[in-house]
């Protein structure tokens, strides 16, 4: 929603042409690019590795931000 709002207020001025009405459609199904998928899952688990690494730094320890 976010990134969608400030295409539309901004897109143009970024030399960008979005169509915001169409990406926010209800019932719009993006598929990944197969050849990116690789890609995206290493990049993610990266992100996991790096999250769980850094739980231990936080302040108060991994359980003091669960709900």
């Amino acid at each position: 929603g976010a990134v969608l709002a400030a295409l539309a207020a901004r897109g143009a001025d970024l030399g960008l042409a979005v169509d915001t009405a169409r990406w926010a459609a209800p019932d719009l199904v993006v598929d990944p690019d197969p050849e990116g998928v690789a890609y995206y899952e290493e990049a993610y688990a990266d992100y996991l590795y790096r999250v769980e690494a850094a739980r231990s730094r936080w302040h108060g320890g991994p359980s003091a931000h669960r709900v």
